[in-house]
Protein backbone atom coordinates (compact mmCIF):
# COMPACT_ATOMS: atom_id res chain seq x y z
CA UNK A 1 0.00 0.00 0.00
CA UNK A 2 0.82 3.87 -1.10
CA UNK A 3 0.49 5.68 2.19
CA UNK A 4 -0.51 8.20 0.30
CA UNK A 5 -2.79 6.73 -1.91
CA UNK A 6 -6.28 7.64 -0.87
CA UNK A 7 -8.45 4.56 -2.64
CA UNK A 8 -10.65 2.57 -1.02
CA UNK A 9 -10.40 -0.35 -3.47
CA UNK A 10 -9.41 -4.12 -2.46
CA UNK A 11 -8.19 -6.36 -5.09
CA UNK A 12 -8.46 -10.33 -4.48
CA UNK A 13 -6.39 -12.32 -6.84
CA UNK A 14 -8.07 -16.52 -7.08
CA UNK A 15 -5.98 -19.23 -7.75
CA UNK A 16 -6.34 -23.07 -9.05
CA UNK A 17 -5.69 -25.04 -5.70
CA UNK A 18 -6.57 -28.16 -7.52
CA UNK A 19 -4.20 -27.78 -10.25
CA UNK A 20 -1.84 -30.61 -10.75
CA UNK A 21 2.12 -29.39 -10.50
CA UNK A 22 4.12 -26.94 -8.51
CA UNK A 23 2.96 -23.61 -9.86
CA UNK A 24 -0.92 -22.93 -8.76
CA UNK A 25 -2.42 -20.51 -11.96
CA UNK A 26 -4.22 -17.74 -11.64
CA UNK A 27 -7.46 -17.85 -11.94
CA UNK A 28 -7.68 -13.85 -12.36
CA UNK A 29 -8.97 -11.15 -10.10
CA UNK A 30 -11.84 -9.01 -8.36
CA UNK A 31 -11.51 -5.62 -7.64
CA UNK A 32 -14.01 -3.74 -5.60
CA UNK A 33 -14.53 -0.49 -3.79
CA UNK A 34 -14.78 -1.42 0.23
CA UNK A 35 -17.90 0.82 0.08
CA UNK A 36 -19.00 -1.02 -2.77
CA UNK A 37 -18.24 -4.59 -2.38
CA UNK A 38 -21.39 -5.82 -4.29
CA UNK A 39 -20.51 -4.01 -7.17
CA UNK A 40 -16.97 -5.82 -8.23
CA UNK A 41 -14.85 -5.37 -11.06
CA UNK A 42 -14.47 -8.73 -12.69
CA UNK A 43 -10.76 -9.82 -14.67
CA UNK A 44 -11.48 -13.10 -15.47
CA UNK A 45 -13.77 -16.37 -16.38
CA UNK A 46 -17.51 -15.52 -14.98
CA UNK A 47 -16.72 -17.90 -12.25
CA UNK A 48 -14.81 -15.18 -10.29
CA UNK A 49 -18.07 -13.61 -9.44
CA UNK A 50 -19.38 -16.77 -7.94
CA UNK A 51 -15.92 -17.46 -6.10
CA UNK A 52 -16.36 -13.56 -5.26
CA UNK A 53 -20.52 -13.93 -3.34
CA UNK A 54 -19.40 -16.83 -1.70
CA UNK A 55 -16.17 -15.47 -0.10
CA UNK A 56 -18.42 -12.30 1.03
CA UNK A 57 -20.73 -14.60 2.24
CA UNK A 58 -18.38 -16.50 4.34
CA UNK A 59 -16.08 -13.85 5.87
CA UNK A 60 -18.83 -11.27 5.31
CA UNK A 61 -18.39 -7.71 4.08
CA UNK A 62 -17.58 -5.65 7.41
CA UNK A 63 -14.48 -8.48 7.73
CA UNK A 64 -12.81 -7.30 4.65
CA UNK A 65 -13.72 -3.54 5.63
CA UNK A 66 -11.81 -3.96 8.71
CA UNK A 67 -9.09 -5.77 7.34
CA UNK A 68 -8.50 -3.00 4.82
CA UNK A 69 -8.65 -0.05 7.57
CA UNK A 70 -6.37 -2.25 9.94
CA UNK A 71 -3.64 -2.43 6.65
CA UNK A 72 -4.30 1.45 6.02
CA UNK A 73 -3.89 1.97 9.78
CA UNK A 74 -0.36 -0.05 9.60
CA UNK A 75 1.09 1.71 6.03
CA UNK A 76 0.03 5.18 8.28
CA UNK A 77 1.22 4.34 11.38
CA UNK A 78 5.11 5.94 12.42
CA UNK A 79 8.00 4.15 11.14
CA UNK A 80 9.78 4.13 14.22
CA UNK A 81 7.38 2.28 17.03
CA UNK A 82 7.46 3.70 20.81
CA UNK A 83 8.78 1.43 23.32
CA UNK A 84 6.47 -1.76 24.15
CA UNK A 85 3.96 -0.10 21.50
CA UNK A 86 1.49 -2.82 20.23
CA UNK A 87 1.48 -3.75 16.27
CA UNK A 88 -0.39 -1.86 14.35
CA UNK A 89 -1.94 -4.47 12.51
CA UNK A 90 -3.94 -5.66 15.71
CA UNK A 91 -2.93 -8.64 16.51
CA UNK A 92 -2.09 -7.22 20.10
CA UNK A 93 1.42 -8.57 20.10
CA UNK A 94 4.13 -5.96 21.59
CA UNK A 95 7.48 -5.01 19.32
Amino acid sequence: MDPSCGCDEVTIQFFDTLAVGGRKPSLGYVSASVRRLRSPSIHGPAVLRQLWVELLDQLGAQLLRDRFKRMRQAVLAPQTPARKALCPCGSGKKY
